[in-house]
């Protein structure tokens, strides 16, 4: 309940992450108010009031520390009002669709429900018997993508309203693993999928539910245990795939031949259809019309003109709604619209016609023939469509990074390279420079890794690509392991360290594409490199002021800091994830500052600065020390286990402020950050029982204890940059 909050008119700051709030509308009138932060809440509705207000709406942060962003943050919220879709739009998106609500409104009704599963799994069987239609013993596998719509009529809780008609975009997506990397572009969040399994087959579950999870986030999941007619017995181990996966609602056993299981499976779906927080998102009557026209044109695409035209006959003249509405069509998977990609008169497209051009262009024979390559001469005899469109489908596969330009002739496709490693001046029986290990490895991660890589390209294969760059006089070979979920990056060279850092960096950028990947930085031991020490370990032992790490198994000591400068120089700590060109300006502009100081000022500047960042260096160490003490505390105490992950994340982010502070030599600019305000945040919530973080300190034996000593340690670091200090909380 946060109206307690609602006379504090001076407030401008709130943060209300994760704490189970349903209704903000009592502080929709603070007026001083511009940062709220209300991340992972049960929010489903936001008061018009809210965006009349000078205040900027963002859906997610994309940062590691929230507090860094003014606005309103509604990430993880099952928002229906207005949708993510269009928060993530931006304001002008905001104002055209509240504007659009302002006549007759109907709810949305639609949801996409998603067919995925290995190829002659039965996919295509079971849309067809979903709709009614016969099964065909020979069905052929689909090519591509199969798109049907699928009206269903769902019944009005309310006993005096009429029935409502659902419509399901039922989408079948081809099973062949070349085609997986397309997935990512048409799978998305607040939809439902169907993993189907083929019963004849030991088929492993996980890498479709690991799929789905790193595109749909938490969007309902169905297993369906297909062709039972043929394996009675096939089953797969419930209980543990649920525990990994939650957002799965059941399995189900069927058989598309004799329709065993099929009755109950339509129920499941259309009741998870019923609740989709989609389905209640309200939409104008007119923008409605025009979605009903799109989806029923007989064309695969139509100009944007075209568009606009059937915006203008529903009444919608206004230039930033119809862009509007194009875009949110977009996000629902109605219609394809590249804004940054122009083509003549194919702006405006059905998702099936490009993604079965990209299917037709991959497997066309003279790609197979020549490794992955294709001669631009041959795209007319690939696709049946006038030029510019055969343009088009390549830069699409260009943007979708499906494949790379080697000239002005040719693309490359990586995932039709031949697959046997070629000759290279790399020693593999020597450990890899670092290696990344993945809960799940995305196929698709190393082709695109090489086609941002194009212009370093020296040999590519499959599994595998050979790059060399002039600027660092250094070369890489960066290789995937699809069987143990690596990749693993050799480089040797002049500037070898900062080729590393180019390299570490293209993968992190990627990495932020998918979610739940799961993936770990290792660092191989020189003496024992079939070992390893994770790279977030060595950088926290370094930061807690640890000079040396022992391996228990080998029982081996290595000096941190040359296990680390292995990965990264010692003078980039500071700036690590930054680009290599960022990290140069950095170290130019210390040396200027440095140069204009005389020596003697110099002197005595660093020794100033020398005692200060001790100082706070050490409480920084008794604070994460202590943090850790009532890490374990809470893991014995908290029994549910959902409460316990909530706290975990917020230790964990209390963590990364720490470890920004210590590693910020500048007390003015620590004091401008927000690892300092996170900081303070969480040592007063320590004594506030309405916080999640409070309730929990008097459940432990040395709540009191830990919270006070955290207090001391945060005063501390406070007086150091300025910071206003906190009393020691009075539990």
């Amino acid at each position: 309940d946060v109206s307690p909050l609602q006379n504090l008119t001076s407030l401008t700051e709130l943060h209300l992450w994760e704490n189970e709030i349903s209704d903000v509308s009592p502080l929709r009138n603070l007026p001083n108010l511009t940062t709220l932060h209300l991340g992972h809440n049960a929010i489903s509705y936001l008061q018009d009031q809210w965006f009349n207000r000078d205040i900027d709406f963002k859906w997610e942060t994309k940062s590691p520390f929230p507090g860094d962003v003014s606005g309103v943050v509604m990430e993880g919220n099952p928002l229906e009002y207005p949708p993510p879709e269009i928060i993530q739009e931006g304001e002008e998106a905001i104002q055209s669709y509240l504007e659009s609500l302002k006549g007759e409104r109907l709810p949305l009704n639609e949801a996409r429900v998603l067919l995925v599963g290995d190829g002659g799994a039965g996919k295509t069987s079971l849309m067809k018997r979903l709709l009614g239609d016969p099964f065909d013993e020979d069905e052929s596998q689909t090519h591509g993508i199969n798109i049907r719509e699928w009206d269903i009529e769902l019944s009005s809780s309310d006993g005096n309203a009429e029935d409502e008609t659902f419509r399901a975009h039922l989408w079948d997506f081809g099973g062949q693993e070349i085609m997986h990397a397309t997935h990512q572009f048409f799978l998305s969040k607040r939809s439902l999928y169907i993993v189907v399994l083929d019963g004849r087959r030991d088929e492993k579950p996980e890498y479709w539910l690991k799929h789905v999870q790193s595109f749909g986030g938490q969007s309902p999941v169905l297993v369906l245990l297909n062709k039972q007619d043929e394996n009675p017995g096939h089953d797969v181990e419930r209980k543990s795939l649920r525990r990994k996966y939650p957002n799965i609602l059941g399995f189900y056993p069927l058989s598309c031949r004799t329709d065993d299981g099929l009755a109950e499976l339509r129920r499941v779906i259309e009741d998870t259809l019923a609740d989709l927080d989609m389905r209640r998102t309200p939409f104008a009557e007119n923008w409605g019309n025009v979605k009903s026209q799109l989806a029923d044109i007989g064309e695969d695409y139509i100009h944007l003109d075209g568009f606009k035209g059937i915006c203008c006959e529903e009444g919608i003249t206004d230039h930033h709604a119809q862009q509007t509405l194009l875009s949110f069509l977009d996000r629902l998977g109605i219609v394809l619209y590249f804004e940054d990609f122009e083509l003549p008169d194919t702006q405006v497209l059905k998702p099936e016609w490009l993604t079965n051009a990209v299917y037709d262009v991959i497997n066309a024979p003279i790609v197979a023939e020549n490794n992955g390559e294709l001669p631009l001469s041959a795209v007319s005899s690939i696709l049946d469509c006038p030029p510019e469109e055969q343009r088009f489908v390549i830069g699409m596969m260009k943007k979708f990074e499906l494949c790379y330009e080697v000239d002005d002739e040719r693309v490359l496709i990586p995932d039709l390279l031949p697959k046997q490693e070629p000759n290279h001046p790399f020693d593999l029986s020597e450990p890899s420079h670092y290696y990344i290990e993945y809960d799940f490895l995305p196929p698709s991660l190393l082709p695109r890794f090489t086609v941002q890589s194009y212009r370093e390209i020296e040999v590519p294969w499959r599994s595998g690509v050979l790059l060399r760059d002039p600027t660092f006089n250094a070369e890489a070979l960066i290789t995937a392991d699809e069987a143990d979920r690596r990749i693993s990056i050799w480089v040797d060279g002049d500037r070898k360290r900062e080729y590393f850092a180019t390299l570490r960096k293209r993968l992190r950028d990627l990495h932020a594409d998918f979610e739940e990947l799961g993936e770990v930085e290792w660092v191989p031991l020189p003496k024992d490199p079939e070992y390893a020490v994770e790279y977030e370990e060595l950088l926290g032992l370094e930061q807690m002021g640890e000079s040396s790490y022992t391996h228990g198994k080998t029982r081996e000591r290595y000096r941190v800091a040359e296990l680390l400068n292995g990965v990264i120089k010692p003078e980039d700590r500071e700036v690590q994830d930054a680009e290599p060109e960022d990290r140069e300006i950095h170290m130019h502009v210390e040396q200027r500052q440095d140069v204009q100081q005389t020596s003697e000022q110099r002197q005595t500047s660093v020794q100033k600065t020398n005692i200060s960042v001790e100082v706070k260096n050490e409480n920084v160490q008794h604070f994460s020390g202590t943090l850790s003490l009532l890490r374990e505390d809470f893991r014995d105490a908290i029994g549910d286990e959902q409460k316990r992950d909530r706290i975990e994340n917020e230790l964990d982010r209390v963590e990364g402020a720490l470890k920004q502070i210590e590693e910020e030599g500048d007390p003015e600019q620590a004091k401008r950050s927000a690892a300092v305000k996170r900081l303070k945040a969480f040592v007063e919530n320590l004594g506030d029982k309405g916080t999640q973080i409070g309730n929990a300190i008097q459940t432990i034996d040395n709540g009191i204890k830990h919270a006070q000593n955290l207090a001391k340690y945060y005063n501390s670091i406070a007086q150091w940059c300025g910071w206003p200090q906190v009393p020691k909380p009075l539990l």
